[in-house]
C-alpha cells in the first residue's frame, strides 16, 4: 500500500489534514472522488476507486483493486479485502451494539471484514457484530436490499439474491443460495450447499445440501406434497359431501 493520491484530486474530496496522502495510507493509481470525505487512519490500497460521496471512517482498511461507488458508508473497523466490489448507498452500520463486554466491565469493538472476491449490491446493510465479527466470505455475490445483521458469518462462494433480511449471529456454510426476500432466524445454522427458495422462512437449522421452501421453511418435497394435497381438497369435500348424502348423514344446512 505504497504510493500517493493521484495529482488533480477534486477539490471537493475531503482529505484529513492527519496525513491521509501519504504513502502508508493511500496506494497507487487509487482514484477518489468529488464528495468523498475519507477520515485520518483509514487505509485504501492500491488500483481502487472510491466514487462520490463516499465516507471512509477511521480504522476502515480497504485492500487493492477495491471499487466502492457513490454514497457508501464504512465506519470504523470494517476490512475490505481485494477486489471486492460495493454497491452504491452500502452501509456498514456502526451503531448497533457496537461493542462486545469483556472482563472487569470493558468493552471492545467488533470488526466487520469482506473478503476477498466479494460483491455487495446497492442499498444492503451489514451490521458490524455485536459478541463476534459479522463476516462476509470469499466470492460471496450479495444481491441488492439485502439486511445482514449483527455477528452472522456468510461463508464463501454463496449467493444471496434481493431482499433477503439474515438475522443475528446465523451462520451460513459454503455454497449456499438464498433466492429473493428469504428470510433467516437469529442463530440458526446453514450447512454447506444449501439453497433455500424465495419468500422462504427459515426457523429451524438446516443440514448440508439440502433444499428448502415454504413459511416456517421444510424440506421442499414434504412441502410439495402438503401443497398437493391442498390442492386436492375441493375435490375431496366434494365426495364427502355426496357421501353424506347417499347414507342420509347430512343436515338440513
Amino acid at each position: 500500500m505504497s504510493g500517493v493520491l493521484p495529482d488533480g484530486l477534486d477539490p471537493t474530496v475531503f482529505v484529513h489534514s492527519h496525513g491521509l496522502c501519504e504513502s502508508k495510507d493511500v496506494g497507487p493509481r487509487t482514484r477518489i472522488w468529488a464528495f468523498a470525505h475519507v477520515l485520518p487512519g483509514a487505509v485504501i490500497g492500491a488500483d481502487c476507486n472510491i466514487c462520490d460521496h463516499v465516507f471512509v471512517e477511521t480504522g476502515a482498511r480497504i485492500g487493492d483493486h477495491v471499487t466502492v461507488k457513490n454514497g457508501v458508508l464504512i465506519w470504523d473497523l470494517v476490512t475490505i479485502e481485494d477486489d471486492v466490489f460495493v454497491g452504491p448507498g452500502v452501509v456498514f452500520t456502526n451503531d448497533l451494539r457496537p461493542r462486545a463486554r469483556i472482563k472487569r466491565g470493558r468493552e471492545a469493538l467488533v470488526p466487520t471484514l469482506v473478503k476477498a472476491g466479494a460483491t455487495i449490491g446497492a442499498n444492503a446493510t451489514v451490521d458490524r457484530g455485536a459478541l463476534g465479527a459479522t463476516v462476509i466470505g470469499k466470492g460471496t455475490k450479495i444481491d441488492n436490499l439485502v439486511q445482514i445483521a449483527h455477528n452472522v458469518q456468510i461463508g464463501e462462494h454463496c449467493i444471496i439474491i434481493a431482499q433477503v433480511g439474515i438475522a443475528g449471529s446465523a451462520k451460513l456454510g459454503n455454497y449456499v443460495v438464498l433466492a429473493g426476500q428469504a428470510g433467516i432466524g437469529g442463530h440458526l445454522k446453514l450447512g454447506n450447499q444449501v439453497t433455500i427458495c424465495a419468500q422462504s422462512g427459515v426457523m429451524t437449522d438446516v443440514p448440508d445440501g439440502e433444499k428448502w421452501l415454504g413459511a416456517p421453511a421444510q424440506p421442499d418435497k414434504q412441502f410439495k406434497r402438503q401443497v398437493i394435497a391442498i390442492q386436492r381438497l375441493p375435490g375431496l369435500l366434494k365426495k364427502v359431501a355426496r357421501w353424506e348424502k347417499q347414507l342420509g348423514l347430512k343436515s338440513k344446512e
